[in-house]
């Protein structure tokens, strides 16, 4: 859809988004992107940044030999009319392959905080269930400044981050007409409704806006807060899908919650978390929720251990009506729950087939509010013998 002038700014051509096989995908952006200055790097998830960078590092030898020799690799499973496009773009660059193994033989890897400007621009959501990935941008991509790309979906526009590293922005008002309800209200029969300048900073809150497109009231299920004004419009920080919540008893636990006190658990650990889930655990005599966490990522069975016990006493504390149910033994603990290497890519494969999208719009769900989730793979867990 961009006009000639925007899309040569581009290192990579929109062809390539019909590569299909994701390793190959993250291979050629690498091959056409690793020689030049790149100035910013966008994309919604910051997942993809890391699995690019991780791809530059597992892929060195390759990149390098078809940077020497201006190729592009025969063992990625790229469609041959692709190949063809992207011919032109494919040059020798012998200098740059030995300027990368340079880098290699310093560090021992091929990050893109070595290879790219240090005031290259990462663009990507850091509010929700992303700070959890943040946490390994600084392995990666060193201090490159990231800034927010906005609360935005295919319905609309809706924040405009101003600053570097924070998820809040500034409510687009020149674009929609926004409403908001009260995030307690949601599904009272006559709700609050309240205009932007009527919100309350550090309040939560359901967002809805009318456009000049044909939506009313439109309940995109966004949980927003407002964390402060700019004049008078209000600032707001994307906090969860108002669907991310799991409740079998009463907790109304959030996906909010769970990703921030991964956040501060990990810190406070000094430990790196690639993916995990919450998700709860069905027993006629005490429900619980269980902490899925795959063995590659933890140095042993005991991490998982005290990762869902310092989870426990998080929770406990941050949400009165957790800490309820477990008072009245009406949940039981958080258990950790080991599972096989690869188990997370081959579920959020299977459930991307069945929601639709992209693999760069597909986000992790950090909390899973389904009691099916366990039997579905539950040939995956593995025994805990700390």
């Amino acid at each position: 859809m961009q006009r000639k002038v925007i899309r040569w700014l581009y290192c990579v051509p929109p062809e390539v988004s019909r590569i299909k096989d994701s390793a190959s995908k993250y291979y050629t952006v690498m091959r056409l992107s690793i020689d030049r200055p790149v100035g910013m790097i966008l994309a919604a998830n910051p997942s993809t940044l890391i699995n690019l960078a991780k791809a530059g590092d597992l892929e060195k030898e390759s990149l390098i030999k078809d940077l020497r020799d201006g190729t592009l690799s025969n063992r990625m499973d790229i469609p041959d009319d692709v190949r063809k496009v992207l011919a032109s773009r494919i040059k020798k660059r012998p200098e740059k392959a030995l300027q990368l193994e340079a880098i290699i033989n310093k560090t021992g890897s091929l990050f893109p905080k070595d290879y790219w400007p240090e005031h290259c621009l990462l663009g990507n959501w850091t509010g929700g269930s992303m700070a959890s990935y943040l946490r390994h941008y600084p392995k990666f991509y060193g201090s490159m400044p990231v800034r927010d790309v906005g609360l935005i979906a295919s319905e609309g526009r809706m924040t405009i981050p101003l600053e570097d590293n924070t998820p809040s922005g500034v409510l687009d008002i020149t674009t929609h007409f926004f409403e908001f309800i009260p995030e307690e209200e949601k599904g009272s029969s006559n709700p609050t409704v309240l205009l932007p300048h009527e919100l309350v900073e550090g309040r939560n809150y359901f967002i809805l806006f009318t456009t000049s497109y044909g939506l009313y009231r439109y309940d995109i299920h966004d949980v927003v807060r407002c964390t402060g004004f700019y004049n008078k419009t209000p600032l707001l920080q994307f906090l969860n899908k108002g669907s991310y919540f799991s409740n079998l008893t009463g907790e109304k636990i959030s996906e909010y919650q769970i990703t921030g006190s991964m956040a501060e658990i990990l810190r406070d650990l000094d430990l790196a978390l690639n993916i995990y889930s919450l998700a709860p655990i069905w027993n006629d005599e005490q429900p619980y929720y269980g902490l899925f966490i795959e063995s590659s990522d933890i140095p042993n069975p005991d991490v998982a251990i005290i990762l869902a016990n310092r989870m426990e006493e998080k929770l406990r504390t941050i949400n009165i009506e957790y800490d309820s149910k477990r008072e009245s033994l009406r949940l039981g603990p958080i258990k950790p729950m080991i599972l096989q290497p690869g188990t997370w890519q081959k579920w959020d494969r299977e459930r991307l087939k069945k929601t639709g999208g992209t693999l760069e719009q597909y986000k992790h769900p950090c909390l899973i509010n389904d009691l099916a989730f366990k039997s579905q793979i539950e040939a995956s867990i593995l025994p805990i013998l700390s």
